[in-house]
């Protein structure tokens, strides 16, 4: 992909521009379904706050995709950090596709509730190993989360839904856990490009010496972030949110024309396709 300065300019600054502007579009929804949205149609099914918690972690992923992709657009800048940016497309990555996996096309009510419920129960699961290895968290932060597991699991055994326990009784998922972030990724069709930030994230010598450094003799490494890497990071990422954006409106039932007429001024400065554009339907 060949692009301008002032295209690649006009591409990073949508790191910024793009979020804010569907944002602005999302929000004069005030995540309020239409009545013939998949929403609506789960709500039927299952009134009550379960519907209302999937839209709330679906809105929560957007938002953090989002502040990784300011982050992206802050550290290509001058002067540009040649690690920093592979580490901030994962946290992009991460969110969009924990997000898709939610919203995923073809769920029953039951079964994408019980998906909002194992994202809770992870959160939970997080909490309470993070606050056993802090050394001033104590014990009361511990049984707070495990009683509120407690609570989760007999919400979705009072909703009909299988509560999976582990083999030490500690509940797992309703009825599978949530996915790793390996498998959400696959799942986005994204699986080789979480690796490869992985690996930089991490520090891994394979992937840091293609995406951060090049040889400046024969023993030596030199930071270095180039054009190409620039563009397929900021591209990569873009492309996933767009999607995660996407998959929030139609779940809504809201027109992606909406957000369309919002972003195409944006991306057309950036010489983006139309095939990066979830509100059309092929490329010109």
């Amino acid at each position: 992909m060949q692009l301008s300065q002032a295209q690649f300019d006009a591409l990073r600054d949508s790191m910024d521009a793009v979020p804010t502007a569907a944002s602005s579009v999302i929000e004069s929804k005030r995540y309020e379904w239409t009545d013939d949205a998949p929403a609506a149609s789960d709500y039927a099914d299952v009134p009550g706050e379960p519907v209302k918690t999937i839209v709330s972690h679906a809105a929560h992923a957007l938002t953090v995709g989002a502040d990784h992709l300011a982050g992206l657009r802050r550290v290509l800048q001058s002067p540009v950090m040649t690690i920093a940016p592979w580490t901030l497309a994962r946290g992009n990555l991460e969110a969009c596709s924990l997000l898709l996996w939610l919203l995923e096309d073809g769920l029953t009510a039951s079964d994408r509730i019980g998906r909002s419920l194992s994202i809770r129960i992870q959160n939970l699961r997080d909490q309470r190993v993070w606050s056993g290895e802090h050394g001033t968290a104590g014990e009361e932060p511990q049984a707070a989360a495990r009683q509120r597991t407690d609570e989760v699991a007999e919400q979705a055994r009072t909703m009909g839904l299988e509560v999976r326990r582990a083999k030490n009784g500690e509940v797992i998922g309703f009825p599978t856990g949530l996915p790793g972030f390996v498998e959400l990724a696959r799942r986005a069709g994204y699986a080789p490009e979480y690796r490869l930030f992985s690996g930089a994230a991490h520090g891994r010598f394979w992937a840091t010496t293609q995406l951060g450094f090049r040889r400046s003799g024969r023993n030596a490494l030199e930071q270095d972030m180039t054009p190409e890497a620039a563009i397929y990071v900021l591209t990569v990422s873009l492309e996933l949110w767009l999607k995660a954006a996407a998959a929030l409106s139609l779940y809504q039932g809201w027109d992606l024309n909406e957000i369309g007429t919002a972003l195409d001024p944006l991306l057309d400065s950036a010489g983006l396709s139309s095939g990066m554009r979830p509100w059309r339907n092929s490329a010109p």
